[in-house]
């Protein structure tokens, strides 16, 4: 009917950031790029998810065969199949890359969810990457209407759900479950693993627009320079970096990002050193933080923040991934 059509639409178009609509109303498939998740390949009426899956680390995720609680919001959440991903005894969730993976970031695009018990339930996620948090949303589920849940969060390494809250639908439970089904991510082969494009500058349309590169998944710049080049500046950041040539495109090998105060006055430069070494102190207003071979810098005067991953790939490079904060 036009309704069930124009739900269609909404869900292909990614208009809106969250949909109500009756259940598996938005059971579609996955964009180019993204795999669909939707834990029919598992049996047996409850079980938890092994822990890696898909070149992720899950935790605390549950699969559930919808007919083991038939009355509840499962069956709402159900867009294929038999079964959907539950937070497991109403917990905290969550889906992550990193050491225990064989992933180093991965992309979520959408999923379509539903309260198991409690009316007016509260989701909270939170997108992170190298410990800092890049995405923050928070949605209401009930249990009788599904909600397709679009995020279009690109490039993170870590992705948790909490809830809480709600009031019981006289289902016989008061807990704080959801169910989640039709999860679209990045897995495995289809996030890129080493450098694939020309340059590694990546950048949120936000703070700086890169053109984008055919067939990829983020803005990305083809840097087809050698030497030293300009990568962002502003009135309190100017980030300079110096590409290499190689067959395999040109990469980054040394950096220097000065951060400045209202009065245009130096506070720091960081470099190359800072990543092998204990980082230095710009001030109150710039944070540092320091994981392995990972920088993460926001400074609080300037809408920005930076994460900086060296690899030895090429003989040593540095990835820059900049972000509107």
């Amino acid at each position: 009917d036009a309704m069930a059509a124009q739900a269609i639409l909404l869900c292909l178009t990614g208009l809106l950031s969250t949909l109500i609509f009756p259940p598996a109303m938005c059971s579609i498939g996955c964009p180019n790029g993204f795999t669909l998740i939707d834990f029919d390949e598992f049996s047996g009426v409850e079980s938890p998810l092994p822990p890696f899956y898909r070149g992720l680390e899950w935790t605390n995720l549950f699969v559930i065969d919808v007919s083991r609680y038939p009355e509840s919001g499962y069956t709402t959440a159900l867009s294929s199949g038999r079964n959907v991903g539950v937070n497991g005894y109403g917990n905290f969730m969550s889906i992550s890359a990193g050491i225990s993976s064989s992933l180093e970031a991965f992309s979520i695009k959408s999923f379509v969810a539903a309260a198991a018990w409690n009316n007016d339930l509260q989701l909270s996620m939170t997108g992170e990457r190298s410990g800092l948090r890049v995405h923050n949303k928070t949605i209401t589920l009930q249990v009788k209407s599904a909600t397709n849940v679009v995020l279009d969060w690109r490039n993170i390494d870590k992705i948790s759900f909490k809830t809480f809250g709600g009031t019981a639908a006289t289902l016989g439970h008061d807990d704080t479950h959801f169910g989640m089904d039709n999860l679209c991510i990045t897995t495995g082969s289809e996030e890129p693993q080493e450098l694939v494009y020309k340059c590694d500058y990546w950048g949120d349309p936000q703070l700086i627009q890169f053109p984008k590169a055919a067939g990829s998944i983020a803005s990305s710049t083809w840097c087809q320079i050698t030497g030293s080049s300009v990568l962002y500046q502003s009135s309190y950041v100017l980030i300079n970096v110096v590409n290499s040539g190689s067959q395999r495109g040109d990469i980054v090998t040394s950096f220097a990002m000065t951060f400045y105060n209202d009065d245009n006055i130096s506070l720091c430069t960081l470099t190359p050193s800072d990543m092998t070494g204990i980082p230095q102190s710009c001030g109150p207003d710039v944070r540092i933080s320091k994981t392995g071979y990972d920088l993460n810098v926001a400074y609080r005067k300037a809408p920005f923040s930076a994460w900086i991953r060296y690899s030895s790939w090429g003989g040593g490079h540095y990835k820059f991934t900049l972000f509107a904060t």
